[in-house]
């Protein structure tokens, strides 16, 4: 099998190619507007280090990227939205629909989405979790914190493993 092949298989394998998360959202356009909507502010690096940290925690649960990105209380892009989600069948679709489509007004709409569909390398150092320590959206440390093991400084965010 060669790389290309190797990569086709892996992108289906965790959600990347086909609709696997919600019917009629594809998971890429979920992934890339997560990007965008955490990382949207910052340059390609810190785009693909969100998409590291998806990837991360998808393949710690054994989920989809999709998945984890609209796991309730997770990336706070999604909050306002997802909030009372409990099981798949909670999501309003729609909602989620709308706010792909407003990220996909966003002038790097393309480059996260090429992040999303070419996997780059983990520049996170295996990262699960992240948060903006300077910028406009910073925030105080989280309870996380607390135990994890900071792996790296990316832009206005701090990653580490939990």
């Amino acid at each position: 099998m060669t790389l290309q092949e190797n990569i086709q298989r892996i992108k289906e394998m965790i959600g990347l190619i086909v609709e696997s998360y919600l019917n009629g959202v594809k998971d890429n356009d979920i992934v890339a507007a997560t990007l965008i909507g955490e990382a949207g502010g910052e340059d390609e690096k810190g785009m693909i280090a969100v998409c590291n940290t998806i990837y991360n925690r998808a393949t710690k649960k054994g989920s989809s990227m999709a998945g984890e990105a609209l796991r309730p209380y997770q990336f706070s892009m999604w909050n306002n939205i997802i909030s009372n989600v409990s099981t798949k069948k909670d999501y309003n679709v729609n909602l989620i629909i709308k706010l792909i489509n407003e990220k996909k007004l966003h002038p790097k709409w393309n480059q996260a989405l090429n992040i999303v569909e070419n996997p780059k390398n983990d520049i996170t150092k295996g990262a699960t979790h992240y948060y903006a320590f300077k910028g406009v959206n910073r925030i105080k440390p989280p309870s996380f914190t607390n135990n994890w093991k900071q792996t790296t400084v990316i832009g206005n965010h701090k990653f580490g493993i939990v």
